[in-house]
């Protein structure tokens, strides 16, 4: 998809750490929008009744780790492409 997006006028999506050289190299350019309704979300989920076994505890919580570091290189990305006042796909309030 960026070998598409950088040969033609198409636009894409992608986390910024799947594009951070691209961008940092000027092969892509980052559009500076960032819509409020434009973000992910996920949830775990397993039967009510059903108790969770120790792996699948660790499991989840490795999950949850990984989102939180992944948030955490987007908004160093984001800082270094777009400036402070962009973070976790909203934009931040302007002074």
């Amino acid at each position: 998809m960026k070998t598409i997006v950088a040969g033609s006028d198409a636009v894409g999506l992608f986390p910024l750490s799947a594009v951070f050289r691209e961008v940092t190299t000027g092969e892509l350019s980052v559009l500076d929008r960032v819509e409020p309704w434009l973000h992910t979300n996920f949830g775990v989920v397993w039967p009510r009744r059903r108790v969770l076994s120790p792996s699948a505890r660790a499991f989840i919580e490795h999950v949850v780790d990984m989102d939180a570091g992944q948030f955490a290189l987007e908004d160093k990305f984001a800082a270094t492409v777009l400036g402070p006042r962009v973070s976790r796909g909203r934009r931040r309030a302007s002074k």
